[in-house]
């Protein structure tokens, strides 16, 4: 298992983090709104994920913390931190919130249960903790990651 301070995800594997990590609260939650949400995110056979816009957010999102730490490269094999890149999907989430007029209460708990208290803690404690598993678990995964996370027509 990687230790958190040393693993790095590119811009794609930050994504497959986020998915699977509310992949696992919707499981433990059930909540729709995760469930309804997860449903665009999967990527289809084609590459595509089966809500267009949602890789076209992402990226929005990416963009987002790339200006905050001042990262200037320009391709989507970037690395961020583990942070960083659990600060992406905070922020993805806090821009559907926003777009769907905060209308699900599981995303608002969710975006302020991940604010970060410094030290790599969050708010709720275990979401750090399913963000680092996530995290190891795509990096086990490597390229099979994509594989995981696909949807067939």
């Amino acid at each position: 298992m990687l230790r958190k301070f040393e693993m790095n995800l590119n811009v794609k594997e930050a994504y497959n983090t986020m998915v699977d990590f509310l992949d696992g609260l919707y499981w433990e939650t059930h909540a729709d709104e995760f469930g309804c949400f997860l449903s665009g995110l999967m990527f289809l056979s084609d590459g595509c994920t089966a809500d267009p816009a949602a890789w076209h957010d992402w990226i929005h999102s990416v963009n987002n913390i790339k200006r905050l730490y001042e990262i200037r490269e320009e391709n989507e094999n970037v690395n961020f931190t583990l942070k960083q890149a659990y600060e992406i999907a905070q922020n993805f989430f806090d821009e559907y919130y926003k777009l769907t007029n905060s209308a699900y209460e599981d995303f608002g708990i969710l975006i302020n249960g991940m604010t970060l208290l410094g030290d790599e803690k969050s708010q709720n404690s275990e979401y750090w903790k399913k963000w680092i598993d996530s995290a190891n678990k795509i990096k086990k995964l490597g390229d099979n990651a994509g594989q995981m996370l696909v949807l067939f027509k």
